[in-house]
């Protein structure tokens, strides 16, 4: 009888023992919930604010070149004003086309060269290709200058 007493005490002893690391287990699990559930919030209210970044990032880059687009057309035309506005003409010769033909090719495409050269040389087609020939100088000179910063 008091083995069996015993071997039943320690089998309660077991049990509590048994329970207790079930019950803090489960306290961890909870706590573990808890937390990811947590986790997960912050990462859901990071990636909606990850998000609204970009398309903000993306309006804002967007207004920056169409400001810097803008800017280049006026200060080509402005060039191309000044030199041909003064009153003196300035005659282009055929070689003076070849040369800007062949140091335009680097940045503009053979169809446009042949539409810009194809234009009339009266003062507007003048003036003309002299604004177009400045923006696409202006143009590279950014490009060139902002590849230089990166």
């Amino acid at each position: 009888m008091d083995r069996l007493r015993h071997e039943n005490d320690r089998f309660l002893r077991e049990f509590h023992r048994t329970h207790e690391t079930l019950h803090n287990q489960q306290i961890q699990h909870q706590e573990d919930r808890r937390l990811l559930h947590s986790r997960g919030k912050e990462l859901e209210d990071t990636r909606t604010f990850s998000n609204n970044i970009d398309t903000y990032y993306f309006v804002d880059i967007k207004s920056m070149m169409e400001s810097l687009n803008s800017e280049i057309r006026q200060l080509a035309a402005y060039m191309s004003d000044t030199l041909s506005g003064n009153g003196i003409r300035v005659e282009i010769t055929e070689e003076d086309t070849n040369r800007a033909m062949m140091r335009s090719k680097c940045y503009l495409d053979d169809r446009i060269l042949a539409l810009l050269m194809g234009r009339d040389t009266n003062d507007a087609g003048h003036n003309g290709v002299l604004q177009v020939a400045f923006q696409a100088a202006l143009s590279l000179s950014v490009l060139i200058t902002s590849g230089s910063e990166l």
